[in-house]
């Protein structure tokens, strides 16, 4: 008990460490690239400081992998070099025994990470972009009153277009609405104007086309009361996949879905905020054995090893993302496919090693 109390100690010091270091290398490094256009701007040192507040999640969600295999080779790292590891193995205790309260917290991670990209992540990534447009670079969002060639996909998975919208009169013209079902238009409806009464959409000058099977029906009505969504969704601002919540995300792609469109990009999105959060579990199998080979290789081996080995995962993380994307995978496969490899080789690294 009190070995695995002084290791977790060791870990939770040296990831600590590491990840104010990392995460102020990366504001600095993110800084100096754009030093000149702040100074042009004459940014406020406080407007700068709130924009890295924000950026901070994103940045963490990042590097947490990162974070926690060099907390892992730190924190091992340090017993094999004062040769505690030696004493351990001495007594008959496996240095598996050391790593197992790590693993115990790299499954505590899996939830809390998971969490994290969840419902942390994305509203501060909306912030920080909202942040920096307004803020730094000057472009007043405000309240606009007047909109153009306006899209909607509203929460009954109908598709919405308005060629000009007046948020203050509540007054839309040349107005369509495409009714889906199993990915093929059932209805389409077209008004030349639109006011909002009540809880309803007023339409004028409608023509409505409906279709049942291998037939069309077309009609002309002078009005016609509708339930679309209210004034301020047509108003509000559209989020990005990384700056949507889980449920967010998940009625999005569900609404795209019932309109036979495609959401690859949204879902390889959502699948990776939860095959990300394994990733600190599956590094242990790769810090494991580097730490306790410092006292025969060296420390700067092993750091370096550290590095080049959650570079690799990064990157071979977005070939993944890309092939997906594109279509050459389900999105599924493409998010969780690193994982299962990297799984796959740590796991006969460990057995060969015998850790």
């Amino acid at each position: 008990m009190i070995l695995r109390r002084y290791v977790l100690r060791e870990f939770f010091i040296a990831s600590l460490y590491s990840g104010f270091a990392f995460v102020f290398i990366y504001h600095i490094t993110h800084l100096f690239e754009r030093i000149g256009k702040y100074i042009d701007r004459k940014i406020p040192i406080h407007k700068l400081l709130v924009f890295y507040l924000y950026f901070t999640p994103q940045v963490l969600s990042l590097i947490l992998p990162l974070i926690f295999m060099l907390g892992l080779f730190f924190s091992l790292g340090k017993l094999s070099r004062n040769n505690e590891i030696l004493a351990v193995r001495s007594l008959g205790i496996s240095p598996a025994v050391l790593v197992k309260p790590i693993v115990f917290i790299g499954v505590i991670t899996i939830f809390l990470f998971a969490c994290f990209n969840q419902f942390l992540v994305p509203p501060s990534n909306f912030k920080m972009r909202k942040w920096e447009q307004e803020n730094l670079y000057g472009v007043k969002r405000g309240k606009k009153r007047y909109f153009h060639h306006l899209e909607v996909l509203d929460e009954k998975g109908r598709m919405i277009t308005v060629g000009f919208y007046d948020a203050k009169k509540r007054v839309m013209r040349d107005v369509e609405v495409t009714r889906y079902k199993e990915g093929r238009i059932t209805e389409n409806l077209y008004a030349k104007r639109g006011v909002y009464k009540g809880k309803l959409w007023k339409l004028t000058e409608v023509w409505r086309r409906k279709f049942h099977k291998e037939q069309e029906k077309l009609e002309h009505l002078d009005s016609l009361y509708l339930d679309l969504p209210p004034p301020l969704y047509f108003e509000r601002e559209k989020r990005k996949p990384d700056e949507m919540a889980f449920f967010e995300l998940y009625s999005h792609i569900k609404r795209v879905e019932s309109t036979g469109g495609v959401a690859t990009g949204e879902k390889i999105e959502l699948y990776m905020r939860f095959s990300y959060a394994f990733i600190p579990l599956i590094l242990i199998f790769y810090g494991a054995p580097l730490a306790v080979s410092v006292k025969k290789r060296g420390f700067g081996f092993g750091f370096g090893w550290t590095l080049f080995i959650s570079f690799i995962y990064w990157g071979t993380l977005e070939t993944f993302r890309a092939m997906g994307v594109k279509g050459s995978l389900p999105p599924a496969l493409s998010a969780w496919i690193p994982n299962i490899m990297f799984f796959l080789v740590g796991l006969f690294i460990n057995l060969w090693r015998r850790i």
